[in-house]
């Protein structure tokens, strides 16, 4: 009998025929000894279902869900509902682990009794054949109390994307069962980060690590081909900021901005995918929509009280986000056309 406990690692697929064998197999072939691995096949149309099932030929523990396509999330809330595990992990099906992954997080799980670990992670920039590894929030392992959230953790979550998503983490499952704990399926977009908060809010302790378990794979494919509409995509945006905007309250952290500063960041990714993911739409289409998203998160506002200048945008963007900020839609409206 295995004397190490569970771990669940979930990876739902939708369309990655390509993808998905490097990432089952970074599952399958983990140092760690005692793993279940969850695949949910969300509804896909391509050879995904035929990878998938030559991959775990002859291999134990494994479940394979065939679902409809219901998204991500719902992939995600199947795999927890279907785990054994002591443990659970979420992984994308383009991505992939560390082979050490799982045995030295758990390491450090067990080590200082904590509710959860969080690891660093690689991005693999695959059009530029580079891979950089992310710069760490914290130099060496550190074991965080509850009761120092709020002058550590809370700032990070809100203010960088590696510390909110829910890969590269250990998650004890029956926290997540005992607060009925699940991804939001009407979001698809910033879910996972939700999801993230949500369980941060049910943990006496955390550690993180700088290493780099995990592989965070880039294509610049973006949302093309998605079928998602900005109708769509732009309703999401606004549910995951209405969600942080709730957090940041919760947490008390409403002075230093975070939230307002991912809201302009968001905008910004929302004007590149109207004006260049959707080239077709009627020119009167598109003003309208970038109206619709000015007002609805009231960017100008927004730009004369933050400083967006130093948010790392390209000077383009910036130039851009002058012209929003002094209402001249026109001129910005030329700018985006030439990005």
């Amino acid at each position: 009998m295995n004397s190490l406990p569970k771990v669940t690692i979930v990876i739902p697929c939708y369309n990655v025929e390509k993808y998905i064998q490097k990432c089952i197999e970074s599952a399958l072939k983990q140092t760690y000894d005692n793993i279940q691995l969850i695949l949910i096949n969300d509804g896909s149309t391509d050879n995904t279902n035929e990878v998938i099932l030559k991959a775990i030929e002859k291999q134990k523990d494994v479940i394979y869900i065939r679902n409809k396509n219901f998204g991500v999330s719902n992939a995600r809330n199947t795999g927890i509902s279907n785990a054994s595990g002591k443990y659970i992990m979420f992984i994308d099906s383009d991505d992939y682990i560390s082979k050490n992954m799982v045995k030295n997080m758990y390491k450090l799980m067990a080590k200082y009794n904590s509710d959860i670990v969080k690891c660093n992670i690689n991005k693999e920039y695959i059009e530029e054949k580079i891979t950089r590894s992310e710069k760490p929030i914290y130099s060496k392992v550190r074991s965080i109390e509850c009761n120092d959230f709020p002058k550590t953790i809370y700032k990070k979550i809100l203010s960088t994307e590696t510390m909110n998503s829910s890969c590269c983490s250990l998650f004890k499952t029956n926290i997540i069962n005992e607060n009925n704990l699940f991804f939001r399926e009407d979001i698809f977009n910033g879910e996972d980060a939700i999801f993230f908060m949500n369980y941060i809010d049910k943990c006496k302790t955390m550690v993180y690590t700088p290493t780099s378990y995990y592989n965070y794979v880039i294509r610049n494919t973006g949302l093309t081909g998605t079928g998602i509409s900005m109708e769509k995509l732009w309703d999401s945006k606004l549910k995951f900021i209405s969600e942080l905007k709730k957090q940041e309250v919760k947490w008390n952290l409403n002075e230093y901005h975070y939230v307002d500063k991912k809201i302009i960041h968001i905008v910004m990714s929302c004007i590149y995918r109207l004006y260049r993911k959707n080239g077709n739409e009627q020119v009167e289409y598109k003003t309208s929509f970038l109206n619709k998203m000015i007002k609805d998160v009231d960017l100008i506002n927004l730009l004369n009280k933050v400083d967006y200048k130093s948010l790392k945008f390209t000077q383009d963007r910036i130039s851009i986000l002058n012209k929003i900020k002094k209402n001249n839609l026109a001129d910005a409206i030329k700018l985006i056309e030439l990005i």
